[in-house]
């Protein structure tokens, strides 16, 4: 799935929270009961702010699993397009 977003509408932020809260990225291959070798979810980023912006969402969102006990890694996956 490919998500394009208006920055007036919903401000990327928010738009990353949805990601990490809608994909579990510590299941490796898989993604609930959809098993495979070739399942990717993945954050593509335009610009420098934008990667940035990811990767500091997916340390707080990891700090947050560990806060509540889970002690799963998330599998990152952020890259430039």
């Amino acid at each position: 799935m490919r998500v394009v977003f208006d920055p007036k509408i919903i401000i990327y932020k928010q738009l990353l929270q949805m990601f990490w809260e809608n994909c579990d990225l510590t299941q490796g291959m898989r993604q609930g009961c959809e098993i495979s070798t070739q399942y990717l979810s993945a954050i593509f980023t335009l610009n420098q702010k934008q990667h940035t912006e990811a990767e500091r969402s997916q340390q707080r969102f990891q700090q947050a699993m560990e806060a509540a006990g889970d002690k799963r890694v998330i599998i990152p996956d952020i890259g430039r397009c």
